[in-house]
């Protein structure tokens, strides 16, 4: 074992192929996508939807205001609080560190290029290595790394699903399931050290490779269970396993802090039983492209297959590419033959594996059946990575053991052949078309928001309009989902009023407060210390018109910066900003009419008071209350009564004032009465308790 380790990546014959292998893949990576100067390399790959949520993940992490692993507090974001990015667990830490690294070294436009270059160089290393250790011929390693590397998957995930382009461990995870199915235990074999390191290493990526290659281990020990093997073959897998998941649980220490601290949120994302079957594995969608090079080949497709099918879901990724249809195609023939001959034990053993994986991911599938009970791994057509990944492991496989009587130079050519098709058949049509238009929207945000930042002071608040919640809120208008991260991705100075995760109520007051109009809302805004109002025009039918002309109504009329997408409106912010209470739980939404709001409580309801200072300083909570049934009102503060009193209609608006002394970054005022809210029988189906009517904090 020590020497097929050496020969894998330490005998210096090998150096020089590697070091080709990546330098070719580096070219092919800079023609396909036409990377070939600075302009173009500081032009992001893609420019909208996820990708922008990505790039902002990476400069965040670049900026020192989130670390993987650790609690994840962005400043810049969610204003006037801080966007609290624990509640949605992060799909793939080492990945965000190594995008934060690479953003803080080459900014975070050029640093998203090269994380993509960088996660192709290492699935062709990857691929490569593994091939090599089963001693597999070089060339044909070589060329199914290449063709791995450059996989229609790579292209079609891209910026858009960085975390899904680092498939690059599949291949060693693969290894390690062989590893484990092996006559030789694996649990005395020096193996196990590098098989461990493997399993962290998928814990700590994507969670859709985590999740098969722990399937694909769970597959191992049965199979060992079933052949009656000593447990010294079964506990390996098993083992492995444990080291995934306790990795795994490490990788999400935030999530769980955050839950230990502030309770599980509501639904951060909706998953329902569609979902799981809309962007399911359809198995003739590994078969055809959705855009080809070659024109007819992108027609047919179309016409027979995309323009009629009722579920399209993430359409054009699970295609295998012809030399993957041609390595399933023999694989197909190998297995059926072997059985036909009754020959089991010939039957390869990548076949049992794809089996599994497409009975797995395939719509109505198992993960459909499992599905029922838990809804988790929505988009199984991913794992037709997996599936390639097996198939062209198992092409080299077959062309070493072809051609191993053959001639270098007839090696050389069918390798050679093999790469070339496949890269044409695999690049997509057109993707340089987009460098110019992203260039110029880049400029154009840049612009605007250097101009913003030119007038207002460091650490200045702007909040966002159309309101858009984070993340997965989908278009708004022509707004694209995650678009408001747009000006943060070019800031240097300022706070944005997006970002914050969703599933709390303290974020509750931004909805509210747009819908009851552009008076309250300004006035709503300058106590919390906003300076200004950023509209993208894309979310509103009329391109932000009225809402543009409301606000000059209001006297608000200052335009900082404007462009086609964007305008930005100044506001006059307190120069003693409070933060907004926090209507945790009993209350319905907020009313208003002029000179006054309330709201309705459903029963016993809680408020949260955030403090403003870290300062320990004394506030003044006023508001009234009143109720339309008799009932007695308690209140308390962190714990402590303050108020008791009996309360009928009669007695009408009770006025309550009471001080606050922060000790602590929040203050909990929890009202509690002895008769539940009642149907008012007005017509109104909410039910009622009291309402509390004016609540202020001053200082």
């Amino acid at each position: 074992m020590k020497q097929r380790w050496r020969s894998a990546v330490s005998r210096k014959g090998e150096w020089p192929w590697l070091v080709a292998l990546l330098a070719l893949t580096a070219i092919v990576w800079c023609a396909a996508y036409h990377r070939w100067s600075v302009h173009a390399w500081t032009t992001p790959l893609t420019y909208g939807s996820d990708t922008w949520w990505g790039m902002a993940a990476a400069k965040a992490t670049a900026t020192g205001e989130i670390a993987p692993v650790l609690p994840k507090y962005i400043r810049s974001l969610g204003a006037p609080f801080e966007a609290n990015w624990n509640d949605y667990p992060s799909a793939d830490e080492a990945t965000l560190a190594l995008i934060g690294l690479l953003a803080r070294l080459f900014g975070v436009f050029a640093g998203a290029n090269i994380s993509v270059l960088l996660a192709q160089l290492l699935a062709a290393f990857a691929f490569y290595f593994v091939c090599r250790w089963l001693r597999y011929d070089r060339l044909f390693s070589i060329a199914g790394a290449v063709l791995f590397a450059f996989s229609r998957y790579a292209f079609s995930r891209g910026l858009l699903h960085l975390g899904l382009v680092y498939y690059w461990h599949i291949p060693l995870g693969i290894l390690v399931v062989w590893w484990c199915m092996a006559r030789q235990p694996l649990l005395y074999n020096r193996l196990f050290a590098a098989a461990a390191i493997i399993a962290a290493l998928h814990a700590s990526q994507n969670p859709y490779y985590t999740a098969m290659f722990g399937q694909l281990l769970l597959l191992a020990a049965l199979y060992h269970v079933a052949r009656r093997s000593r447990w010294q073959r079964v506990l390996p897998p098993m083992l492995l396993i444990g080291i995934t998941g306790v990795t795994f649980a490490l990788m999400h220490a935030d999530t769980f802090y955050s839950y230990e601290v502030n309770g599980a949120p509501a639904k951060v994302v909706e998953r329902n039983y569609s979902g799981l079957e809309f962007y399911a594995l359809k198995p003739v969608e590994l078969l055809l492209p959705v855009v080809h090079q070659v024109q007819w080949l992108h027609d047919w497709a179309r016409q027979s297959y995309y323009a009629k099918t009722m579920l399209i879901g993430e359409a054009g990724s699970p295609y295998l590419g012809v030399v993957g249809v041609l390595a399933l195609v023999w694989l197909a023939w190998t297995s059926f033959r072997a059985i036909a001959q009754r020959q089991n034990a010939q039957i390869p053993g990548h076949t049992w594996l794809v089996v599994w994986v497409i009975a797995y991911s395939v719509v109505g599938g198992i993960n459909g059946v499992v599905g029922f009970a838990v809804e988790v791994f929505r988009g199984t057509n991913r794992y037709s990575i997996v599936i390639l990944t097996l198939l062209l492991l198992f092409l080299v496989r077959q062309l070493t053991g072809l051609t191993r009587s053959w001639h270098p130079v007839g090696r050389s050519a069918l390798a050679t052949v093999l790469v070339a098709v496949g890269l044409f058949d695999q690049i997509p049509p057109a993707l340089a078309a987009g460098i110019a238009p992203t260039a110029e929207r880049l400029a154009a945000d840049r612009q605007v928001v250097q101009a913003v930042e030119a007038q207002l002071p460091a650490r200045a608040m702007l909040f966002q309009l159309p309101v858009a919640e984070f993340p997965e809120a989908g278009a708004i208008g022509t707004m694209g989902d995650y678009e408001h991260f747009r000006p943060y991705l070019h800031s240097q100075t300022l706070r944005f009023s997006y970002g914050n995760t969703r599933g709390r109520t303290r974020d509750a007051w931004q909805r509210e407060a747009v819908g009851l109009g552009v008076p309250y809302l300004t006035g709503a805004l300058e106590k919390y210390g906003f300076s200004a109002v950023w509209i993208n025009r894309n979310g509103y039918d009329d391109r932000g018109a009225s809402l543009i002309a409301e606000f000059n109504q209001a006297g608000r009329s200052k335009v900082l910066a404007q462009n086609a997408e964007f305008v930005c409106m100044a506001l006059f912010p307190s120069a003693q900003p409070r933060l907004p209470a926090e209507f945790a739980r009993g209350w319905h939404s907020l009313e208003a009419q002029t000179g006054m709001d309330w709201r309705w409580s459903s029963g016993n309801a809680e408020v949260v008071l955030h403090n403003p200072d870290p300062a320990r300083r004394p506030l003044q909570v006023s508001f009234d209350i009143e109720t339309p049934q008799p009932r007695i009102i308690d209140l308390a503060v962190n714990g402590q009564r303050i108020f008791h009193r009996s309360l009928t209609a009669e007695d009408g608006r009770v006025g309550v004032n009471f001080p606050v002394v922060f000790s602590s970054p929040t203050t909990l005022i929890r009202f509690q009465t002895d008769v539940p809210g009642q149907v008012p029988g007005n017509g109104d189906p909410r039910k009622l308790a009291f309402r509390v009517l004016n609540f202020q904090v001053l200082h």
